[in-house]
Order: structure tokens, then C-alpha cells, then sequence
């Protein structure tokens, strides 16, 4: 992929992550902050392991940015700390990228891997986010009181129990599909680019070729320059066998005489006829 496509696809998705994360969507009770994940798993399974770790580290970045500039609960100041909102998050990229691409090895051949592999891989992507972000709030936090909210056993069960279900069948839904729609996109654009360049080698060839062509022309010429006439440097050869090519020819003719002065006189006779 270009340099300059690499970084527009990127910069189209990290702006898609932001997007997410200052507009919150919720389904009743349920906060769907986890769409925030989306461009993170279209990059991880779309454009490599470069562009699965640059995701990554803007989703965590932009995390703890949002916790400190818009505080959207009283949970936001736990994101401030950046081993909360951006260490665990630095994993969800490099995680859904080695299992999207080790299911599709592990499968080969096998009808649907695309899709099975994108849906497992989402998956494993979200659980990596939420265990971790769990873990280090239980880690950091653990029977602390931050923001007016104690962290216990319950609190944390709490987080799980209520957003996890939703956000992995979430994800599962709505992430492969627009990974395929981005992969038939993408591939399009490359395309062109082969054929471009085949066209390029073809005419290069061509060029080749003719150039040959034309060498073994001139060679053979200068050849047969040399084999009739008695000049041996082949510019004066060349030069001398375009001014004596009708002579050359004219000798040709006068054959089959007994003798150098006969075959004279004939051709003086036939000058001056001509």
C-alpha cells in the first residue's frame, strides 16, 4: 500500500474512533461505549500490524485526553491515570491482528475463514479491552474511594456484568462486515496500480526488442558494407557502400567474360546507350 494511503486510511479511522468517544450512544441502561473499538478492529484486520498499534495507542490516548477535557461521568477521573486508559488499550490492536491472522492460516482453504476469523478475532479484541482496563483499575484502585465510588469486588463484577454481553455481541454484529466492505475497497484501488506498472514493463520490453531488432539490422548492413568493398573502417564502409551500392550492382551484371577488356567495352557500350 502507498505511504500516502496508509496514512489517509488511518487518519479516516482514528478521526471515526473520536467521533465515538465524544458521542456517546446508549441503548437504555447500556452505554455503547465499546463503537469506539470499531476502527481499531478494522485496522487490525484490514491493514496490518503497523496500523493495529497506531490505533491502538490513539484509542488510549485519546482515552485519557477525553477523561481529562470532558468528564463525561464521575468514573472519568479513574481514565486520567494513563496505566488505566492506555496501557491496556495498546494490546486490543496486536491482539485482534495475531488471532485474525493465525485463524486464517489455522483454516486455509476452509469456506467462510474470512468471516469466522474477523468475528473471533473481534471478540478476543473486546475481551482484551475490557479484562485489562478491569485489571488495572483492580490493581490501582482496589478499596479505594475515587470520585465518590468505593472500587470493590462489586463494583468491578458490576462493569461486567453489565456492558460486557452487549458489547461483544455488539462488536461480533457490526464489525465484520464493514471489515469486508473496507478489504473489496481497498483491493479496487491497489489494482490499478499492477496493471499500471505491467503496462510500464510491456512497452519497456517492446522498446527492448525493436532497439535489438534495429541493432541487428545496422549490424548486418555494416556486415555486408564490409564483404563488398575493400573499405575497412566502417564509418568510410558505410559511407563508401551508400555511394557504391549502384556500381556494386552494375558489376553484378556484367559477368560470364572472357576477359577484363571485353566486359569493358560492353559496359562503356551500355553507359552510353543508358
Amino acid at each position: 500500500m502507498k505511504k500516502s494511503m496508509f496514512i489517509a486510511v488511518n487518519a479516516v479511522l482514528i478521526a471515526l474512533a473520536i467521533v465515538f468517544m465524544a458521542i456517546p450512544i446508549s441503548i437504555g441502561p447500556v452505554s455503547l461505549a465499546v463503537l469506539m473499538l470499531i476502527p481499531v478492529i478494522i485496522a487490525s484486520q484490514t491493514l496490518g500490524f503497523k496500523s493495529a498499534l497506531l490505533n491502538s495507542a490513539a484509542l488510549g490516548l485519546m482515552s485519557c485526553l477525553f477523561s481529562l477535557l470532558f468528564p463525561v461521568s464521575p468514573l472519568a477521573v479513574l481514565f486520567r491515570n494513563p496505566l488505566v486508559s492506555v496501557l491496556p488499550r495498546l494490546f486490543i490492536g496486536p491482539v485482534i491482528y495475531w488471532v485474525y491472522e493465525g485463524l486464517k492460516k489455522l483454516l486455509k482453504n476452509k469456506k467462510g475463514k474470512e468471516y469466522f476469523a474477523s468475528v473471533i478475532s473481534t471478540v478476543s479484541g473486546v475481551i482484551t479491552n475490557t479484562f485489562l482496563v478491569v485489571f488495572m483499575l483492580w490493581a490501582l484502585y482496589f478499596d479505594k474511594e475515587v470520585g465518590g465510588t468505593v472500587i470493590s469486588t462489586e463494583f468491578l463484577t458490576g462493569l461486567l456484568a453489565l456492558n460486557f454481553v452487549i458489547e461483544i455481541i455488539v462488536c461480533a454484529i457490526i464489525a465484520p462486515p464493514i471489515v469486508a466492505a473496507v478489504k473489496k475497497m481497498l483491493g479496487r484501488s491497489l489494482i490499478k496500480k499492477p496493471e499500471k506498472e505491467n503496462s510500464i514493463c510491456k512497452n519497456a520490453v517492446d522498446d527492448t526488442e525493436s532497439k535489438k531488432d534495429l541493432s541487428d539490422k545496422v549490424e548486418f548492413e555494416n556486415k555486408t558494407c564490409i564483404e563488398n568493398s575493400t573499405v575497412t573502417d566502417l564509418s568510410s564502409c558505410q559511407k563508401a557502400f551508400a555511394d557504391g551500392k549502384e556500381d556494386i550492382a552494375e558489376d553484378k551484371e556484367f559477368t560470364g567474360f572472357s576477359s577484363d577488356k571485353d566486359k569493358k567495352t560492353v559496359k562503356r557500350t551500355v553507359q552510353n546507350i543508358r
